[in-house]
């Protein structure tokens, strides 16, 4: 497997480069639109935004990766590794999962917030929570979590919970 230290020096150079920008030091975002990662070791990478789209990543590691809102448009991820990697947000269309370890996943936006269903836990909005804890609350459960969450989840509990089971099933 390709670690950090094995990639070209114009891609460590981007990911440094989109570390600085996450912490406000500095940097840019990244664009890594169509780069050339198969198997690359991008353990725990923080690339919440980066632009992906149509990279090869396939047989990735980007277990724990931070993926909040990165742009995976066409991106291969064929026999990546997901677990635990963070995609709320990610634009996932036309991505090549096939093969992807923890790649069942679900990705709503709705009524202003953003959904993402992973086999153990769901995203929604700031509340990162397990599914066990989703699929019994109601929506008094989740008043306090914001306003409006008691209303949202009236109306679209049912679906999230139809979700939840659906990627439970294909893991």
């Amino acid at each position: 497997m390709t670690t950090i230290r094995d990639l070209p020096v114009e891609i460590a150079w981007e990911l440094a480069l989109h570390e600085a920008w996450c912490t406000d030091r500095g940097g840019r975002r990244t664009n890594l639109r169509g780069a050339n990662l198969p198997g690359a070791n991008l353990r725990g990478a923080n690339l919440p935004g980066a632009n992906l789209s149509g990279a090869n990543l396939s047989g990735a590691d980007l277990s724990d990766a931070d993926l909040r809102d990165a742009n995976l448009r066409g991106a291969d991820l064929r026999y990546a590794d997901l677990r635990g990697a963070d995609l709320r947000g990610a634009d996932l269309y036309d991505a090549n999962l096939r093969g992807a370890t923890d790649a069942a996943v679900v990705r709503l936006d709705m009524g202003g917030w953003s959904v993402c269903v992973r086999s153990t836990h769901t995203d929604i909005g700031c509340q990162h929570q397990p599914n066990a804890d989703w699929l019994r609350w109601t929506p008094k459960d989740v008043a306090y979590m914001a306003e409006g969450a008691r209303e949202w989840w009236q109306a679209h509990g049912d679906l999230i919970r139809a979700a939840i089971r659906d990627v439970q099933a294909r893991n």
